[in-house]
């Protein structure tokens, strides 16, 4: 029986280290891995793409990896494979209004579909959560982002800038499918 016994594995022109094994056997593999979350910074009242007030959760709990980039909206991933993509958002709808976060995916950077989608619906306090797996082939090409659906005037989806109440995160899972 043979056995290799190795700490560190490189990348082939030798200069990157790609897969580190500590002495437990856990292997890091810290360049596959994407973990981001994003908050919404002020109350949207209106349907339609959320295009502005995002930021990327910043506190001591939390860094991101590998990064997700965002412009007017859009999300662009920094590089293929399986992502989650979740949304948690709090709402206040009036009695008669459903109000629906959509999450939202293009694989030809242009015409986009819905994934998943959460409702709240009723008056008051509500909290709902959606989740979708995309598929990134292209990182040029698959993109996604966040519609809001029946919001009538006096609904609000809730965002803040002291605290994260309404967020988006995306996690790397695997490589493309």
């Amino acid at each position: 029986m043979s056995k290799l016994y190795v700490n560190d594995i490189y990348s082939k022109d030798g200069l990157t280290q790609a897969i580190d094994i500590d002495s437990s056997g856990r292997v890091d593999m810290n360049a596959s891995y994407v973990f981001d979350q994003f908050q919404l910074t002020a109350n949207v009242t209106a349907g339609g793409d959320i295009t502005s007030n995002f930021a990327r959760v910043s506190n001591a709990a939390f860094a991101s990896v590998n990064g997700m980039t965002e412009s007017s909206g859009i999300f662009s991933f920094p590089f293929t494979g399986l992502y989650r993509v979740e949304a948690f958002y709090k709402s206040e709808p009036l009695s008669n209004d459903n109000v629906v976060l959509s999450i939202m995916a293009t694989n030809d950077n242009s015409s986009y579909i819905h994934t998943s989608q959460a409702n709240a619906r009723g008056a008051g306090d509500q909290s709902s959560y959606c989740s979708a797996f995309i598929n990134v082939t292209d990182i040029s090409l698959v993109k996604v982002k966040f519609n809001l659906i029946s919001v009538t005037s006096g609904s609000v989806i809730n965002g803040s800038t002291s605290a994260t109440v309404t967020s988006f995160i995306f996690t790397r899972l695997a490589p493309a499918q």
